[in-house]
């Protein structure tokens, strides 16, 4: 991506357009604070024969993880099975006996019956 002088600063007039629009103060410093990056982003481009170089965006890098995203699409799906897997189990387990009822620690530490 190329950058230009004349973009930064239409950037930056932007930014201070807005600045003046917005009530908020802590919106308006942000703002004001962004307009003066793009006045001085301006001026490094101008130093620097009028156009700024910038590395594509990281987006372009993704496609050089191809074990990672394999590793992510195979513990999804191994995520999903378990999870088709224990729903299988827990209708099963309500068909079963019902579990008895025994008598706690306390209830076997107290004087009266149970």
């Amino acid at each position: 991506m190329i950058l230009h002088a004349h973009e930064c600063r239409a950037r930056a007039n932007e930014a201070r357009e807005l600045a003046r629009q917005v009530k908020r103060a802590s919106t308006k410093t942000a703002l004001e604070q962004a307009a003066e990056y793009w006045f001085a982003l301006a001026e490094r481009v101008e130093q620097q024969e009028g156009a700024l170089h910038l590395p594509p965006p990281f987006a372009s890098h993704v496609d050089g993880l191809p074990v990672f995203r394999y590793l992510v699409s195979v513990g999804i799906a191994l995520f999903l099975g378990m999870l088709a897997v224990s729903a299988q189990f827990e209708s099963r387990a309500s068909n079963a006996a019902a579990v008895s009822k025994a008598q706690t620690n306390a209830a076997l530490l107290s004087d009266k019956p149970y």
